[in-house]
């Protein structure tokens, strides 16, 4: 390759500029006897141009040389090599400046382009190398998602035994089938169930999580009365709202048309919004569970008085593992699964779920479900 390289430059700077001045000499002999043209300069110059553009500086400068002393000689009185007028002097001064600063214009060109291809090629591979590393971190990121997955399904399946033996064994317990209880080890065991619950309900929050990465989430969907539903819920948490002194209520009209949905699914949902509700309402507030047909949907909303959420934080509420930079989110503790499995129960319905909420005043959770019969 090197030395095809150097025959390829020798061509350019050496021979081109010769071959073109002799065209040009050639076109001018014959030109002058039918046009009467006297400066040979005119057709020399395009020789230095194009030899100055394929054969760089020196291929121009060679070519200038050339035509300098050829067409001296051409000039009338032929077959002289030295200045015989000031027209011919202002001739060959014009030509020889006009020729070495278009060779030299070219030559800056030639190397801007040089290195303009070759900050290209750099750029290229170093968006190669960029590309290839991003490509390997995404493996690596994929590698361990689905790790983190499988240990996620391991654990919480592994969990549910023991659990179950704990909530077993301490029902036996509180119902004193095995011996009698005095009033402390009765709160104790109180205390240790509630623990035992809570751990379990947050690992069927990881099982819903595994199933739903897995895209193994299903729902069995039958028609079912949304207020029964509603009064459940709100029956199952009005003593947790009414030991923070809130008011805990359900509002709607007495002929709601029947939805389409997954009953336990539903609870799921609505029990999850409600609990959150209690969690960030100050004692005394109220709350409030709404329900309202609108089109083919029936709208549910879950309305607090608490504290609110600022508009940049409601974009990260329906994320896994989310929990916003409050004291009182960290007060209450959670996972951040909640609301996340809770969007993904409610799209599996073909519903939407969203938050409308004002820093200081409160929150409103909406979702919908689909009626019955549309």
């Amino acid at each position: 390759m090197s030395s095809n390289w150097t025959n390829r430059q020798v061509i350019l700077r050496f021979l081109l500029p010769i071959t073109l001045v002799g065209i040009g000499v050639a076109l001018y002999l014959v030109i002058l006897p039918s046009l009467g043209l006297a400066n040979p300069f005119l057709l020399l110059f395009p020789a230095v141009m194009f030899s100055a553009l394929f054969g760089g500086i020196w291929g121009g400068l060679l070519a200038t040389l050339i035509s300098v002393v050829v067409g001296s000689y051409l000039m009338e009185p032929y077959g002289h090599l030295w200045i015989q007028s000031t027209t011919e002097f202002e001739s060959l001064l014009v030509f020889f400046i006009g020729c070495g600063m278009f060779s030299l214009i070219t030559e800056a060109m030639h190397r801007a382009q040089l290195q303009s291809q070759e900050r290209a090629k750099k750029l290229t591979i170093a968006i190669e190398e960029k590309v290839y590393a991003q490509n390997n971190q995404i493996k690596a990121l994929r590698e361990a998602y689905a790790i983190k997955d499988q240990f996620l399904s391991i654990v919480s399946h592994e969990l549910r035994t023991p659990l179950n033996s704990i909530n077993g064994f301490g029902s036996i317990l509180e119902d004193e089938i095995a011996g009698p209880l005095n009033q402390q080890q009765h709160e104790y065991l109180r205390k240790m169930l509630r623990g035992a619950d809570l751990l379990n309900f947050l690992v069927n929050n990881l099982l819903d999580l595994t199933q739903i990465l897995a895209g193994e989430f299903t729902i069995t969907p039958s028609e079912m009365n949304l207020r029964e539903v509603a009064a459940g819920v709100i029956d199952d948490l009005k003593s947790k709202a009414a030991s923070k002194g809130l008011t805990l209520r359900f509002e709607g009209p007495d002929d709601l048309p029947p939805v389409l949905a997954d009953e336990i699914r539903v609870v799921q949902v609505l029990s999850n919004l409600v609990d959150n509700a209690i969690k960030f309402t100050p004692e005394g507030g109220k709350i409030w569970v709404r329900a309202c047909a609108i089109g083919a949907f029936l709208r549910i909303e879950v309305e607090d008085t608490g504290v609110g959420i600022v508009p940049e934080d409601i974009p990260k509420l329906f994320k896994r593992f989310s929990q916003l930079d409050m004291s009182a989110t960290r007060k209450a503790g959670g996972t951040g699964l909640g609301l996340s499995i809770s969007k993904a129960i409610i799209e599996a319905h073909g519903g939407e779920i969203g938050v409308e909420s004002t820093p200081g005043k409160g929150s409103t959770f909406w979702f919908t479900l689909p009626l019955a019969g549309t």
